[in-house]
């Protein structure tokens, strides 16, 4: 029997990782109360044609649906996903996510005891805490958070970041124009300003978990930043400025880093390397041509990180 009225909508984007993206999609419905949601799945334009073939159960599952948003793009895909959610709540998990199995409990319990509850971000697990480049992450993740200065409000903590797993009231969401889709990369900042500018804040909460399967290697690294820079661009074109946005030395996250996960600065440097050059490969615009101008920007932009990263991690 199809479920008529969901209470959360669980909106998974995902673009070419369709193994990492049914495990997602699996961790929610094995959450407990999983019967009050719903799950979309949402493929971007890219993927209209091989689209994604779920296991025979997950078919047969009505809580499960599988949209093709015709825009490219993460943000599309979520916005895409929320203008066909049937819920008043809606969840955004990354694809490369695993939800704990109370999570859903957690989260209905969280809104009843917080009147102002409307958006909110979960607390992200590194399952990878020997890996320097999920060491670095985490550190920098938990730093954004800035758990030690944010303020209470109810039992949750005002918090100016979102993560990989958050999620927003869907009246909220759409009144204020939901994501910016030309802004892959840093369209999180982008929807966290509008939010500030309009009084609804960001609650963190401990007790909702989510286990990150982030990227492990340094090419990974390399290219999600590097759309992180290009979303950096359209962010400052955008708002001049951002004002909210609290800058985070390398310094500082490297020592939490280290604290956490016990890798000495040698370790780590391949992260805070990987990092650096992709966003400033970003920032600049280097793109992926092959031409010999191409080359040596590129090859300029190395040199310039490793000698920015050298600097930040051993002086």
């Amino acid at each position: 029997m199809p479920l008529q009225q969901p209470i959360y909508s669980v909106i998974i984007p995902t673009l070419d990782r369709f193994g990492s993206s049914e495990r997602a999609l699996r961790s929610a419905l094995a959450c407990t109360g999983s019967a009050d949601i719903e799950i979309l799945i949402v493929l971007n334009g890219e993927q209209i044609v091989s689209g994604l073939q779920l296991s025979d159960d997950l078919k047969l599952d009505t809580r499960v649906r599988v949209l093709y948003s015709p825009e490219v793009g993460a943000p599309a895909a979520r916005n895409y996903g929320v203008n066909h959610a049937k819920a008043d709540e809606i969840v955004f998990l990354d694809d490369d996510c695993v939800l704990a199995t109370d999570f859903f409990v957690q989260l209905t319990s969280l809104r009843r005891s917080n009147p102002l509850f409307k958006a909110f971000v979960a607390n992200a697990l590194n399952p990878f805490q020997k890996n320097p480049y999920a060491a670095f992450w985490k550190a920098a993740f938990d730093l954004r958070l800035n758990l030690a200065s944010a303020r209470r409000l109810g039992t949750g903590f005002v918090v100016d970041a979102f993560g990989n797993c958050f999620g927003i009231e869907k009246n909220t969401f759409q009144s204020i124009g939901g994501f910016d889709a030309s802004m892959s990369g840093r369209e999180d900042r982008d929807l966290l300003e509008r939010l500030a500018k309009v009084g609804i804040p960001v609650l963190y909460f401990d007790e909702l978990k989510v286990e990150h399967f982030t990227r492990t290697k340094f090419w990974q690294v390399v290219r999600q930043f590097r759309w992180y820079g290009l979303g950096q661009n359209a962010l400052l074109k955008k708002w001049h400025s951002t004002p909210t946005e609290r800058a985070l030395p390398t310094s500082a996250i490297l020592q939490v880093a280290m604290e956490q996960s016990g890798l000495s600065r040698w370790q780590l440097f391949p992260a805070v390397w990987a990092r650096s050059l992709g966003y400033r490969l970003g920032l600049k615009r280097v793109g992926t041509q092959r031409t010999f101008n191409a080359l040596v920007s590129h090859l300029n932009v190395m040199i310039s990180s490793f000698l920015r990263s050298v600097k930040a991690v051993f002086t």
